[in-house]
């Protein structure tokens, strides 16, 4: 299996802060259930993404698919 992260500069400086906001998105009676603290958050917070491909080792097409999602759009 192989992973990838992707991110920008920016977001790695501000992991920690957006990996806290994201824990209290995952467990919302850390905000005491508060909708408009989550809106706040989710508001600010860069999301995370975990795309899987295939189910077989054999197959190529779906892993290599994934990482075309990854690149940034080409010009044209």
């Amino acid at each position: 299996m192989i992973a990838v992260a992707v991110a920008s500069d920016k977001l790695m400086a501000n992991y920690d802060k957006n990996r806290a906001q994201m824990a209290k998105l995952a467990d919302p009676r850390t905000i005491n259930m508060n909708d408009a603290e989550a809106e706040k958050i989710i508001n600010e917070v860069a999301p995370v993404y975990y795309i899987t491909g295939t189910i077989h080792s054999s197959e190529a097409g779906a892993p290599t698919a994934l990482m075309e999602l990854a690149l940034p759009p080409r010009g044209g």
